[in-house]
């Protein structure tokens, strides 16, 4: 098995990689995860990273990535909420606010641009910035 990225450690409980590498890299283990309340199965949490130490390769987990889970607990055991978020580590919950950060910033800049698209139109009389030759 190949070394562990600087920054990473094994998880005493788990067993798998987390922590944060210089680079800023954050690797959640299972123990910041996301378990099932009607099957008992814990996968990694949603928006975050993880370590594949037996491959050498980061895998991140989409916001969608408990979306196609099949539980395989029988049907009548399937009652209550689904899903119980598990204890996040600091260096997850530093990742996680930054992430959302990051992303809203992101959004806040693509609807001022269109603010300030939609206001040039308007100026223009509904043209467009290219159609001034054709006025």
């Amino acid at each position: 098995m190949p070394p562990l990225p600087v920054g990473l450690r094994s998880c005493p409980t788990c067993g798998e990689p987390r922590g944060k590498t210089p680079d800023g890299r954050v690797a959640t283990c299972l123990c910041s995860g996301v378990r099932c309340n009607w099957c008992g199965t814990v996968y990694h949490r949603p928006i975050t990273d993880y370590y594949l130490a037996g491959e050498g390769v980061w895998v991140h987990v989409p916001w969608f990535g408990l979306s196609y889970r099949v539980c395989q607990a029988p049907p009548d055991l399937r009652v209550g909420p689904h899903w119980t978020q598990l204890a996040v580590d600091s260096a997850t919950r530093e990742h996680l606010a930054m992430t959302t950060r990051r992303a809203l910033e992101e959004a806040g800049r693509a609807i001022e641009e269109s603010r300030l698209t939609v206001t040039g139109q308007a100026r223009l009389g509904g043209r467009r910035p290219s159609d001034k030759s054709r006025a």
